[in-house]
């Protein structure tokens, strides 16, 4: 059994999170809502890895990045964007460009969790431009 921390405030995607995480045996917690909330589970409670909407944004973004980079804790950071974060800063995480589906979230709990599976960096990449365009 695994436990992770979600933070997000997008409750659609909340529900994803929290059902895939149930549907392999884990158990998540929060989800919380604000940057601020996810510090303060940070500080008290233990993760193994931590599911984050970087598209909530905030002034406590920075310090968030800086607690999750500090505690090597895998980070599964899903964005509506490209990944603004580089493997130095956080060496086990992965990106998920939103929406994505169950199946590949799953398999990067996976791969990041050592359950077998490869993490999908980013889903978009593998579809194809439309007349030139990304």
């Amino acid at each position: 059994m695994f436990h992770a921390l979600v933070i997000s405030n997008d409750a659609p995607l909340v529900v994803k999170l929290v059902d895939v995480v149930s549907g392999m045996g884990g158990s998540a917690r929060g989800p919380a809502s604000s940057v601020e909330a996810g510090l303060s589970f940070l500080e008290t409670e233990t993760f193994d890895i931590v599911l984050h909407d970087v598209d909530m944004e905030g002034p406590a973004q920075n310090r968030i990045d800086r607690a999750l980079a500090h505690k090597f804790i895998p980070v599964v950071m899903m964005s509506r964007y490209p990944p603004l974060y580089s493997a130095a800063a956080f060496p086990a995480y992965a990106h998920l460009r939103k929406p994505f589906d169950e199946a590949a979230l799953e398999t990067t709990l996976r791969s990041l969790l050592g359950l077998g599976g490869r993490a999908v960096v980013d889903p978009a990449e593998a579809v194809p431009s439309v007349a030139g365009k990304p």
